[in-house]
């Protein structure tokens, strides 16, 4: 199985320079995506098919294992220049719906460094040199009532509290109850009037 590698920086180019990819050499391929995308520094990966003419399910088998590799890293996976008879079968296995494809390789490397960069601007610092707090009450989500419950030990929720279902019903029912007259909330003992106080029978109104 003949293949070139172009490596920059976080991106990878990957060449297949065989004219059929098939199960005659899908695990190979698989096995050359697997290695280069274990590697701590590589993220991305474009792989060229210009030179493939046919693809069988194993092929594209190969492809989505590196295109969820990319994923599960956090990267990007397309594909350039698919000759007709392997864009037809990836169109009709719908695989165009999730994978990025291009015509050309440098419209898809101006693409690529674009969506990186904008990758990059969201994701936040990590700043490595920084101590862990030993006071757990300086954790921004610590919870005192949780803490005391726990004996003391100083344990922080880890997040912020979620609200249950119940919290809402609760709400729900403060709301409704101050929307009721006062008069049905206070001095209202007609609900007395239906128990006989000895022997707690009820009685129906006349």
């Amino acid at each position: 199985m003949k293949f070139e590698l172009d490596k920059r920086e976080n991106l990878a180019i990957f060449k297949l320079k065989e004219s059929r990819l098939d199960s005659s050499i899908a695990a190979q391929v698989k096995g050359e995506f697997v290695t280069l995308l274990s590697a701590d520094d590589i993220q991305n990966l474009i792989v060229d098919m210009s030179e493939v003419t046919f693809s069988d399910s194993s092929g594209l088998s190969c492809l989505l294992v590196a295109h969820r590799i990319c994923s599960n890293n956090g990267g990007l996976f397309g594909l350039v220049g698919c000759q007709p008879a392997v864009e037809k079968l990836i169109g009709i296995s719908h695989l165009d719906r999730v994978i990025q494809m291009y015509d050309n390789m440098e419209d898809a490397v101006v693409d690529f460094e674009i969506q990186m960069e904008d990758f990059e601007e969201v994701a936040p610092p990590v700043d490595e040199d920084e101590e862990p707090e030993d006071d757990p009450t300086k954790d921004p989500y610590y919870d005192p009532d949780l803490d005391a419950f726990q004996g003391g030990k100083g344990v922080p929720t880890g997040g912020s509290k979620k609200r249950s279902k119940t919290d809402d019903d609760d709400d729900f029912l403060d709301e409704e109850a101050d929307e009721l007259p006062d008069d049905l909330l206070d001095g209202d003992d007609s609900f007395d009037d239906d128990f006989d106080d000895d022997d707690l029978t009820p009685r129906k109104r006349k």
